[in-house]
């Protein structure tokens, strides 16, 4: 491949951390923060009112949000039960009295369960633990809340009743104690109103704000790979738009030099030119936009190249095929063999005084309990020089064949002992469909 060739969306490889993932602003933690406003993907209610709901339940901002608003209206009630009581019997000191227990025992009512599941949550604990924790936390604010209410029960049998029944002049007697089946249904009632007024109604959107999350999770690393697939779509497009213009420009002159000293091989290197151009082009064509090709039709691209290079070089150029039939139906990212072929050619056997032999070949390796093809591409040419190996065009392969396959695939460069270079392209071993 021409290393020269400007690609599209280069700067992929720079946004992706050094872990090998995703760049920084597509990456999510497991949870929401519990100090930032859930995304608008994730909560879609914005009214002022409750603004709390904005915020992660059982958050810090979710809490100190939500009382706020609960807050006072509790201790509201608090005041105007006191203020009832105090303006029928007119006893303004036993109201102050009965406000103090009681308004701080309506605002534990609202605020206890979501202050332990607040607390729960900030622990950060494993999500499992964390939900088991938090619904826990809920039923300690409840049993909070129905000891604060035997706590204002005692305190009116002790202070208030008693003036409430010498004020209206009903004897002492005429206070007595329900029945067992009363006090059971009254306590069954509280403790269920204790459980809405106590954070058990924000147990459900803290459970299906964690599912939401999961889902909204999902979906944006989904996009993620959908766009670094298509970024690596869009380059890809770029290089089947175009044929290589340094191949074809270098084929032109050499048939404008041998037009006047060897006319009969200029004719050849034309027609191997357009036969290749006849071979290339449709499938240029096919391929672009299409990530589907077979491992068959990216050799028929470099046989055709191979054979115009063969007319154009002459004896110093040797090429062969070592593909067992088998192997031709699978499955093979387009583009990729033809830019290691031309590789090879550029970089290793043109600069060769004596020219070279290029071998492609393809087989299946075990790896990891799991089956790859390898499909190498060997030349005996000059070898790796300074800063061939690592540009661009071999640079897309990587990220296009990571977009694809992910960790599963890869492309590796070396250099050979006797000389030359061989790349190898690796990919998931599937079957061929019968």
């Amino acid at each position: 491949m021409n290393e020269s060739v400007a690609t599209l969306g280069e700067s992929t490889l720079e946004r992706r951390n050094a872990a090998g993932g995703v760049e920084p602003a597509a990456v999510h933690p497991e949870m929401p923060s519990l100090t930032e406003p859930l995304p608008a993907d994730v909560f879609r209610e914005h009214a002022a009112f409750l603004g709390y709901r904005g915020y992660p339940v059982f958050s810090a901002p979710w809490f100190w949000g939500r009382t706020k608003i609960f807050g006072p209206l509790a201790a509201a009630i608090g005041l105007a039960e006191t203020l009832l009581l105090g303006l029928e019997i007119h006893d303004g000191r036993l109201g102050v009295l009965y406000a103090a227990v009681a308004v701080p025992i309506w605002i534990a009512f609202v605020t206890a369960g979501p202050a332990f599941a607040t607390i729960v949550r900030h622990r950060r604990l494993p999500q499992q633990t964390e939900r088991v924790a938090v619904v826990i936390a809920i039923a300690a604010g409840v049993l909070v809340s129905i000891a604060g209410q035997y706590a204002a029960e005692v305190f009116v049998q002790a202070m208030v009743a008693p003036r409430v029944l010498a004020y209206f002049g009903y004897p002492a007697q005429a206070l007595h104690k329900p029945s067992p089946l009363f006090f059971t249904v009254l306590r069954t009632v509280q403790a269920v109103i204790f459980l809405c007024l106590g954070g058990g109604l924000a147990l459900r959107t803290f459970f299906r704000e964690q599912r939401v999350w999961k889902e909204v999770q999902h979906a944006r690393e989904l996009a993620v790979l959908r766009r670094d697939k298509n970024e690596a779509d869009l380059r890809l497009t770029v290089l089947q738009a175009q044929v290589e213009p340094h191949f074809l420009f270098n084929t032109l002159a050499s048939v404008h030099s041998l037009i006047r000293k060897d006319p009969d091989r200029a004719e050849a290197t034309l027609e191997a030119l357009v036969d290749h151009l006849r071979a290339t082009l449709p499938r240029f064509r096919a391929d672009v936009g299409s990530t589907h090709s077979t491992l068959d039709q990216q050799i028929d691209i470099c046989a055709s190249y191979l054979a115009l290079m063969q007319v154009r070089m002459g004896h110093r150029l040797r090429h062969s095929i070592d593909v067992p039939p088998s192997l031709r139906r699978h499955p093979f990212p387009p583009l990729m063999l033809i830019s290691l072929t031309e590789n090879a050619i550029k970089h290793g056997i043109e600069p060769s005084a004596s020219g070279g032999s290029i071998v492609l070949s393809a087989e299946t390796e075990t790896h990891l309990g799991g089956r790859r093809l390898a499909v190498s591409i060997v030349d005996d040419g000059v070898g790796l020089k300074p800063g061939v190996g690592s540009g661009t065009g071999l640079r897309n392969i990587r990220e296009q064949l990571e977009a694809r396959f992910g960790s599963q695939a890869s492309l590796q460069i070396r250099g050979r002992a006797v000389g030359g270079v061989a790349a190898t392209i690796r990919v998931p071993y599937v079957e061929a469909d019968s």
